[in-house]
């Protein structure tokens, strides 16, 4: 969002983001964004999807505290049930290219040490 204080994704930046036209809202515990579904390439790691169908968030006035948060934006990992309109979700599609062993995530929040997030498995 224009003056904020937090790093965004640049569509214009990216040659191949798509924007399609379905608008979507959903409600957090904090409140309502809203934007439209869009497609790009995404990668962590070595892990990559093309064509990856993503909501673009255009509003989040409703979200009480964003300026104060230390994070950016949210990536959906959870089960596909809580999918918005039931879009793979990036760990779906991870699974269905076969670049995960197993469709789980483990993470560690570290607590004043660096944390892990581990996709296809579980750090044992």
């Amino acid at each position: 969002a224009g003056g904020s204080s937090h790093t965004s994704f640049e569509p214009a930046e990216s040659s191949s983001y798509s924007m399609l036209q379905r608008e979507f809202q959903i409600t957090y515990g904090s409140g309502p964004v809203s934007g439209f579904f869009c497609t790009d390439h995404v990668s962590i790691g070595a892990l990559k999807v093309n064509h990856f169908t993503m909501g673009g968030v255009l509003n989040v006035s409703g979200l009480s505290g964003y300026e104060s948060w230390d994070f950016d934006g949210v990536l959906g990992l959870g089960f596909s049930m809580l999918s918005l309109n039931k879009v793979p979700t990036l760990l779906q599609r991870l699974a269905k290219t076969g670049q995960l062993e197993e469709p789980v995530f483990g993470f560690y929040l570290g607590d004043g040490t660096s944390g892990e997030l581990v996709l296809g498995g579980v750090n044992r």
